[in-house]
């Protein structure tokens, strides 16, 4: 027995010894690879929104995709222009960009967003 046909053994051997158990999650999102620095800037724009608003899910009232875009647009503009800082909350103004766009999507997915884009 060659060492390459020992060593395929012992790997053989390990896999049976320590298999993994079977999932069937082909297809699912892999939540476990989202940017957690990023999620947790947002969370801090959720918490800087429920003291100026009064409630967290403020946004799941839904309003004008428009608006909400025209908003993270301004904050990707602030950033752009060198602020590492949003004025009014101190947080990146990128993560308020990423709450806006997030609000969106989740308005679509409740159907409480009123898609007012231009569509030709």
């Amino acid at each position: 027995m060659s060492i390459k046909d020992g060593l395929d053994a012992c790997d053989a051997a390990l896999e049976k010894k320590f298999a993994k158990a079977k999932t069937f999650d082909d297809g699912k999102a892999p939540l476990a690879t989202l940017p957690w620095a990023a999620i947790k800037e947002m969370s801090y724009v959720q918490a800087y929104g429920q003291k100026k608003y009064g409630e967290f899910y403020n946004y799941k009232k839904g309003m004008e995709v428009s608006r909400h875009l025209s908003c993270a647009l301004r904050h990707i503009a602030e950033y752009m222009e060198g602020h590492d800082k949003d004025a009014e909350s101190g947080i990146n103004p990128l993560a308020h960009a990423m709450c806006r766009i997030a609000f969106v999507l989740q308005n679509l997915e409740d159907k409480t967003a009123i898609d007012d884009r231009y569509k030709p």
